[in-house]
């Protein structure tokens, strides 16, 4: 995905690879939501939950940029973003199905995801804290990390979910309701336009 060489931190960066190695072919089909609640309708859709990953790293490293945060801070900041939802992911059964009709051939893809009570903040910072252990980020770090996460989701459900007491949870949860309640379109620059910006004389 687009941001992730922003993360300047290798750990970090390591450990959002190996998520969206295991799991990243499934945001190809994943909506942002499967109720349509809490989601713009931009991120209803095919492709909807990568959408809004992408959509919250853009927002936050404009925060970021605003601020003069160091890169320390954008890095959390990425990480938690591109973990927050991944509950979604895992718990998400997508299948395909081929049809043959004459000389066509059509593909159909169903997301099924069973949703009994929506625990997914807690669930996103377990597995996050997973990844990150597995790549050796320090027991502080994937606090911090976590708290954001779990912290999220407090604009919907309080006092199911605990209130953002940091500047850095305060400042993900805002983010990331501003950008679930707005439709807007990020221009991603293309890797091949980088290189030629990179290395024009």
């Amino acid at each position: 995905m687009e941001y992730l060489e922003q993360i300047k931190d290798e750990k970090l960066r390591k450990a959002v690879l190996l998520m969206l190695k295991d799991w990243g072919y499934k945001l190809r089909f994943i909506p942002g939501s499967m109720t349509g609640k809490h989601h713009a309708t931009d991120e209803l859709e095919m492709e909807g939950l990568k959408r809004h990953i992408e959509k919250m790293c853009w927002f936050l490293i404009k925060v970021c940029e605003a601020h003069k945060l160091p890169d320390s801070e954008k890095d959390i900041y990425l990480v938690s973003a591109y973990f927050h939802d991944i509950s979604k992911v895992v718990s998400s059964k997508v299948s395909e199905k081929v049809i043959y009709i004459g000389k066509k051939v059509l593909r159909q893809v169903e997301v099924s995801r069973e949703v009994t009570q929506d625990s997914h903040p807690f669930d996103s910072a377990r597995i996050a804290v997973e990844y990150l252990d597995k790549v050796g980020v320090d027991v502080a770090t994937r606090g911090i990390i976590a708290n954001i996460i779990i912290c999220h989701m407090n604009h919907w459900y309080y006092p199911k979910y605990p209130l953002p007491k940091t500047e850095r949870e305060k400042t993900f949860a805002l983010a990331d309701y501003i950008v679930s309640r707005c439709d807007f379109s990020i221009k991603l620059e293309s890797r091949w336009s980088r290189f030629k910006r990179r290395f024009k004389r």
